[in-house]
C-alpha cells in the first residue's frame, strides 16, 4: 500500500502585559502555542520540535505519552519567549518554528510554522513602542548677599533621562540664551539618566538685574529606532513638567542726593551786604548707588522750585547739571543769620 507521510505546525504569538502598562518591557512575554498534526496516511514517531527563540515549550495536549502522533491526530505545545531592548526597539519579534516526525520506513518529513499548515509564514508579534525623553535644567548663581553686578555667570547643569522604552540615539540639548558645552549623547537607554554630557553659561547683563531674574528654557532633541523625532522642553526640578528655569537674580536699588547752596553775602572787604531779594543757586548732584537701573528721578524741595525733567540713572551713574533752583532771601532769613532746608 502506498504510504504517504506528512506533518504540519501552526505557530501563533501572543504578548503579555505581565505590569499592564499597555507597552512592552523588557523580560515581558511572548506565549506561543504549537500545533503539531499528522497530515499524511501513517502514524509518525520521534517528533521533535524546535524553536530558536522558546527553549520551554512543553505539551499541553495530545501527546498520550506514547510518543507516535496517530493519523488525524493533533498535539498542543505551548511555550514562552521573554523579549530583549533589541526586540522592543525592533518593535516586533518575527521567528518560525519546525518539526519533524518520523514514519515507520524511516522517512523523515519536517514542516516550518506558518500560520496555517499550508504556508510557512513566519509569526510576527508585535510590541508596543512610546518613545519619550525628558530634560531638566538647573541654575545655579550665587550673587553674594545680594552684589549681582552685570558679568556675573549663571552656571547651569542638565540632566536627560529617556522615559520611555526604546533605546534613544543622537540626543541633542539646545538652548538659544546660553552658551552650551558638550554632547551629543550617541545612545540613552531606557530608564537611563545622564548628567554629564551637557553644561551651559550664561553671562547676566544689566537688564537682567533690573527684572529682577533670568529665565530661560532648553529643548531636547533625539531619536527613535523608527526615525521619528522625539522632543521635551525643560522643566527646572521635574521630569514630568515643561516649567522654565528661574533664576533670582537680587536689585538692591538706592539713591544718592546731594545738594549745594551756593550764596556770599560779604564784600571784598569782608562787610556783610546780604540784602532782600539777594538769590541763593542750588546745584543737585544724584548718584545711583545701587545695581538697578532708576528711571523717573527727580527732585523735590518745599522750599524751592527745582527746574529739571526726570531722567534715569544706569547704576554709578552720577548727574550734577540737570536740576537747578534760585531762593530768594527775606528779611527773616537775614535776621536767623541762615537758610536752612533739604530736598529729596
Amino acid at each position: 500500500m502506498c504510504q504517504d507521510p506528512a506533518i504540519g505546525l501552526v505557530k501563533t504569538g501572543v504578548f503579555v502585559d505581565a505590569n499592564s502598562d499597555l507597552c512592552a518591557n523588557v523580560s515581558e512575554t511572548i506565549d506561543y502555542e504549537f500545533t503539531i498534526t499528522n497530515q499524511g496516511n501513517v502514524s509518525l514517531s520521534s517528533i521533535l520540535l524546535t524553536d530558536p527563540l522558546v527553549t520551554n515549550a512543553v505539551y499541553t495536549s495530545g501527546d498520550d505519552g506514547d510518543g507516535i502522533l496517530q493519523v488525524g491526530e493533533t498535539w498542543i505545545c505551548n511555550g514562552s519567549y521573554a523579549i530583549t531592548q533589541q526586540d522592543i526597539d525592533a518593535g516586533e519579534v518575527v521567528n518560525s518554528a519546525s518539526v519533524t516526525g518520523t514514519a515507520p520506513t524511516a522517512v523523515v518529513v519536517s514542516d516550518i510554522s506558518g500560520d496555517t499548515v499550508t504556508n510557512d509564514t513566519p509569526t510576527v508579534t508585535d510590541l508596543c513602542q512610546a518613545a519619550s525623553v525628558a530634560l531638566v535644567k538647573v541654575g545655579t548663581y550665587d550673587d553674594g548677599d545680594c552684589t549681582a553686578a552685570v558679568g556675573d555667570v549663571i552656571t547651569y547643569a542638565f540632566s536627560e533621562t529617556n522615559t520611555g522604552n526604546v533605546t534613544l540615539t543622537n540626543v541633542i540639548v539646545e538652548d538659544p540664551l546660553v552658551t552650551m558645552l558638550g554632547g551629543p549623547i550617541a545612545s540613552l537607554a531606557p530608564g537611563a539618566i545622564n548628567t554629564s554630557s551637557y553644561t551651559a553659561s550664561y553671562t547676566i547683563t544689566q537688564q537682567d538685574i533690573n527684572a529682577g531674574l533670568f529665565s530661560n528654557q532648553a529643548t531636547v532633541t533625539t531619536t527613535a529606532p523608527n526615525t521619528t523625532t522625539v522632543t521635551d522642553l525643560s522643566d527646572h526640578t521635574s521630569v514630568s513638567g515643561n516649567n522654565p528655569t528661574i533664576t533670582t537674580i537680587c536689585n538692591t536699588p538706592s539713591l544718592l542726593l546731594i545738594k549745594t547752596g551756593n550764596y556770599d553775602g560779604f564784600n571784598t572787604n569782608g562787610d556783610c551786604i546780604s540784602a532782600p531779594g539777594d538769590v541763593i543757586s542750588y546745584t543737585f548732584t544724584i548718584t545711583n548707588t545701587g545695581n538697578a537701573t532708576l528711571q523717573n528721578v527727580y527732585v523735590t524741595d518745599p522750599l524751592v522750585s527745582v527746574s529739571g525733567a526726570a531722567i534715569t540713572l544706569a547704576p554709578s551713574q552720577t548727574d550734577s547739571t540737570t536740576f537747578t533752583a534760585n531762593y530768594t532771601i527775606t528779611q527773616a532769613d537775614i535776621d536767623n543769620g541762615f537758610v536752612e532746608n533739604q530736598a529729596t
